[in-house]
């Protein structure tokens, strides 16, 4: 504000004479740094509900035709992508569901029969798909937490497939139908499983 704009012998005229001057920034609180030079940290967040992979997508292809009319010297780089993470995960799931559904199967046809292989083999996916529509029509999303529980209940559910195989089988062995063998197994399980 008292930076001299011309002065004479009888006067100064400063800053604050001709103009109104305020300090209108905040002091900075933080700094961003990469590879020693001064950098914009730009962190882009999903909302509450919305799908990351599409999020990131999206934030990604506007990013892209912002960056068109950029300078030669500015250049962008992407730090962290949470998107990646979750892509992983799913193709965990999908990898650890095809697999258990096989080595249930195995093992089912190796110590028991077909039949007792083809009904988990249905079970398994259509337990897994109810469970996938449930989330939907509550209007879950499916986040980190949700990934690892459907993992983790894949797991649940194969043993609970085999343990009330193998009761049905015991039943069938005794003289039972295969109807009345595998409805006596699941009402006996299901407080157990």
């Amino acid at each position: 504000r008292q930076t001299t704009v011309r002065a004479t012998r009888d006067t100064i005229l400063t800053v604050a004479d001709v103009a109104d001057v305020r300090r209108s920034f905040d002091d900075p609180d933080g700094f961003a740094r990469m590879d020693r030079q001064g950098a914009v940290s730009l962190e882009i967040r999903k909302e509450s509900g919305a799908n990351i992979i599409a999020t990131v997508a999206a934030a990604q292809a506007e990013l892209a035709r912002l960056s068109v009319d950029w300078p030669g010297t500015l250049e962008l780089r992407q730090l962290q992508n949470s998107a990646e993470d979750v892509a992983e995960l799913l193709g965990d799931l999908q990898n650890n569901v095809l697999l258990a559904m096989i080595l249930v199967l195995l093992t089912l046809m190796l110590t028991l029969h077909w039949r007792a292989a083809m009904l988990v083999a249905f079970a398994i996916p259509a337990s897994f798909l109810t469970g996938l529509l449930g989330i939907a029509v509550l209007g879950f999303t499916l986040n980190i937490v949700v990934l690892f529980a459907l993992i983790l209940v894949v797991g649940m559910l194969v043993d609970a497939s085999l343990v009330v195989t193998e009761l049905a089988d015991r039943y069938r062995i005794a003289g039972r139908s295969p109807k009345a063998a595998f409805a006596e197994a699941a009402t006996r399980m299901a407080w157990p499983v």
